[in-house]
């Protein structure tokens, strides 16, 4: 779980510096960019970043429980 956990924070990490990286290069560049798809690729880094955060809380909810379960066998 831990490393599940790992994971999804790591690949979180990566898609929100792609976001941020997107956001500069279009800040720079919008005049020459086609605005459809920009706006279109941007909203597909940002479900994927929505994506990623709902399975890294799932697997922090699994880690949750199965803590709290080990606590009351131990008990």
């Amino acid at each position: 779980m831990v490393q599940q956990e790992d994971e999804h924070i790591e690949r979180l990490k990566t898609c929100t510096k792609l976001i941020f990286d997107a956001l500069a290069i279009i800040s720079q560049k919008a005049s020459v960019l086609h605005m459809e798809t920009v706006k279109e690729a941007a909203d597909h880094l940002h479900v994927m970043e929505l994506d990623l955060r709902r399975e890294l809380f799932k697997v922090r909810l699994k880690k949750s429980i199965l803590a709290n379960r080990m606590k009351q066998t131990q008990a």
